[in-house]
């Protein structure tokens, strides 16, 4: 199941991002130094999620309750998608936060952070199968990524799936996606 999950995440932003439109859209975003537009990229990402065959539900933004023995200071979290694959057992969501930033150590860092902060969902809300992170950040070699994701991983104490960091440039962009 976790293979088969990351796979159709990382399916998702590869046909996301191979849309012309949005490689357009990031041009002008490197052309004009702009920063900010992560809520453009999850609103573009949205109205992408309703357009797939194999998305059978998606929600944005939805609040879990934290569990209060691990967040003494937070009662709730909102987790950036939901989704549900065709067929999937009914409230059976596969988790998706996603980032981006002009630096891909701070883009990286950040995902880390989200993949803590999903661990602290109320056992009792959890109806999350498998948690990933989706980030947008300047290119940088696989091997170069990996070698930050795994050193983000372990000062983060984060367990990732064997196998499952991808990483791709975005269409003639500077920049790249990475899912893990």
């Amino acid at each position: 199941m976790v293979n088969n999950d990351f796979q159709f995440i990382n399916e998702l932003a590869t046909d996301f991002f191979s849309q012309q439109y949005i490689i357009e859209r990031l041009s002008l975003i490197e052309n004009n130094e702009l920063t900010g537009w992560e809520i453009w990229l999850q609103v573009e990402f949205a109205m992408f999620l309703e357009t797939q065959l194999l998305v059978d539900e998606w929600v944005r933004e939805f609040q879990y309750s934290m569990d209060r023995r691990i967040s003494k200071n937070q009662k709730f979290m909102a987790i950036d998608f939901l989704i549900r694959k065709k067929h999937a057992r009914l409230g059976q969501y596969i988790a998706l936060e996603i980032k981006q930033n002009l630096s891909a150590a701070s883009c990286i860092a950040g995902m880390m952070k989200d993949v803590c902060k999903i661990s602290q969902v109320k056992g009792s809300e959890d109806d999350i199968r498998t948690m990933w992170s989706l980030g947008v950040h300047p290119f940088i070699p696989q091997v170069q990524l990996e070698t930050l994701v795994n050193e983000y991983a372990e000062s983060y104490d984060v367990e990732l799936a064997s196998g499952c960091i991808s990483t791709n440039q975005i269409g003639n962009t500077k920049f790249a996606f990475t899912v893990f």
